[in-house]
């Protein structure tokens, strides 16, 4: 929500104070300062070979075709997020079975391994991830 301009610190001080139970003052206020944007999304490379299995042509037009492909990761402390993959990858590309270019945004707060891409998108194992070989750049 963005504070209209013309907002006067006594009078927030004077309204919330009528809001507050006893024993608890608001006794000073002033404007903050108005973020800057936070810096814009950056676009990263990778080229990734399989060693085993194979990239699936039609998992990676199930995933193009859809507006929404969301993911659940657990952090360190055991909370699951939810992030949303399709926003996140800007492109990928099948070179052949085994070799695929993929170009992910990072940044904004939200950011994913390529493995998990990899994982999820084209349904490929632990074992085969730890096998392939993944270029950035």
């Amino acid at each position: 929500m963005q504070v209209p301009l013309h907002v006067v610190p006594e009078k927030v001080i004077e309204r919330v104070n009528q809001e507050l139970p006893d024993g608890l003052t608001i006794t000073a206020c002033r404007p903050a300062h108005r973020r800057r944007p936070g810096p814009e999304p950056k676009h990263v490379h990778y080229e990734v070979t399989l060693k085993e299995d194979a990239f699936s042509e039609a998992k990676l037009t199930d995933f193009l075709e859809k507006k929404e492909y969301p993911l659940t990761k657990r952090n360190r402390k055991g909370r699951s997020k939810t992030i949303d993959l399709r926003p996140l990858v800007q492109e990928i590309r099948l070179l052949s079975p085994k070799r695929a270019d993929m170009i992910l945004e990072e940044g904004a707060g939200q950011s994913v391994r390529p493995t998990d891409i990899l994982r999820h998108v084209f349904d490929l194992s632990e074992e085969s991830l730890k096998l392939a070989t993944i270029l950035k750049g």
